[in-house]
């Protein structure tokens, strides 16, 4: 990959106004080359295809931002900023795909290549609002901090696939065009409050409020190039409207404390989410509703003597699906790795819990060793599927995702940092 990088940035103050300013500026091009080595075991008869690609992409980006502060007071601060977000891309990608069947007795060989080139654009524009409130006992403070976002995206690819006789490059005798299309915009609202109050000299309290509202529209429209009529026609099987929107709502609390040589850190979340989707071409709805779901922590430390640390933690986490993983449409860019997002997916839930020690040695050398358990439920994980391929009649494998049951790891985990001299350290990592 090679990048370039520029960068501006500029800060006036007087009185009471801050003004803040900068400009980013990215551009990089990329190469990468590839290889599938696959057997199909549902063909009949079985086959192994053999898949080399090579791709070529640039693209940059520019990012700006305009900022102002504001000081009401010595302990009073309000913040208002811009943000615009450009990025333009153009992927270009070359794959060769053979076919060969497993039985010599049902000898098939088959060599196609498939071209793809397009355009990807990005435009986003925020707002972000803040506010901080000191107070005159020292570490108590209150932030109160809002921000929009709102982007669209839009993408055109031109897909080209030659066919050829036999395993010859030589002799075209068919070759089929393809046309993706897809846009979209979204609209993002984040608003949190923080409050952070000092209880004594040793011990902290914190506590805050959050909402995140998410909405989107994506839309892909597949074309194949009907000769007869001279023009493209579009797919409806292949074409995906969806919209949909994602709103989570939490709120937490923290108390952190030493005494002596032991401290602990004791936390409290509370969450709420709800999820719904519209497929408008077909009308099909998916909709996750999940009341409040609590998350508690701890963590406890014990310090020993001669440098050593005894630490025990435990959490609870949740992970959701991405957008992408969720949107029902099938990405038929790469013949040999169709995708597909599933709209019904559900959060994962995380339990860790994990014993750890640590020892430091002369000169800043240490030795961290830790026992872990995890534990996940409704595991989001990758699965294929066979469906019909409304592009080509086929019965297609689809690489798409469904929350799995549970799953669970434990290991055991060493690490080592050793300083050979001020400027040369060694890391050493070992994890079972």
């Amino acid at each position: 990959m090679i990048a370039l990088v520029l960068y501006w940035d500029f800060n006036l103050r007087q009185n009471k106004i801050n003004i803040t300013a900068g400009l980013n500026y990215n551009q990089n091009k990329s190469r990468t080359t590839g290889t599938t080595d696959r057997i199909n075991l549902l063909d009949v008869p079985q086959t192994s295809v053999l898949q080399n690609n090579y791709n070529r992409t640039k693209g940059s980006f520019l990012f700006g931002k305009l900022g102002l502060d504001y000081f009401i007071t010595n302990r009073t601060t309000l913040s208002i900023s811009a943000i615009k977000f450009h990025g333009e891309f153009n992927p270009t990608d070359y794959i060769d795909i053979s076919t060969d069947s497993l039985y010599n007795n049902a000898k098939i060989t088959s060599l196609s290549q498939r071209n793809t080139t397009g355009t990807r654009q990005f435009d986003r524009l925020g707002t972000v609002l803040g506010f901080k409130q000191l107070f005159p006992k020292e570490g108590q403070e209150l932030t109160i901090d809002a921000n929009y976002f709102s982007g669209e995206m839009k993408s055109n690819s031109l897909i080209t696939s030659n066919y050829f006789a036999g395993n010859s490059s030589s002799n075209i005798i068919n070759t089929e065009l393809q046309n993706t299309i897809g846009s979209g915009t979204d609209k993002n609202f984040l608003i949190q409050s923080d409050f952070v109050l000092p209880v004594s000299k040793l011990t902290k309290f914190e506590t805050g409020v959050r909402a995140a509202l998410r909405s989107r529209i994506n839309r892909n429209d597949n074309y194949l190039y009907d000769a007869s009529s001279n023009a493209y026609v579009i797919i409806p099987s292949a074409t995906s409207d969806y919209t949909n929107t994602d709103n989570v709502y939490a709120a937490y609390a923290t108390l952190s404390s030493t005494i002596k040589d032991f401290g602990y850190k004791l936390g409290l979340r509370a969450e709420s989410s709800d999820y719904k989707g519209t497929l408008n071409n077909t009308g099909e709805q998916f909709k996750n509703n999940y009341p409040v779901s609590l998350f508690p922590s701890v963590f406890l430390t014990q310090k020993l003597k001669n440098k050593q640390e005894v630490q025990l933690s435990y959490s609870r986490r949740i992970n959701r699906p991405n957008f992408f993983q969720q949107i029902p449409f099938i990405d038929y860019s790469d013949k040999l790795n169709i995708t597909k997002g599933n709209a019904n997916l559900v959060p994962e839930f995380t339990q860790s819990l994990e014993l750890s020690y640590l020892k430091s040695f002369k000169g800043n050398n240490t030795l961290l060793g830790s026992v872990y358990y995890k534990y996940t439920n409704n595991l989001i994980t990758r699965f294929l599927t066979q469906e019909i391929n409304p592009i080509t009649g086929n019965n297609d494998l689809i690489n798409t995702y469904i929350n799995a049951n549970s799953s669970y790891s434990t290991g055991a985990e060493v690490t080592s940092q050793n300083f050979l001299t001020k400027w040369w350290d060694i890391s050493t990592n070992l994890n079972l």
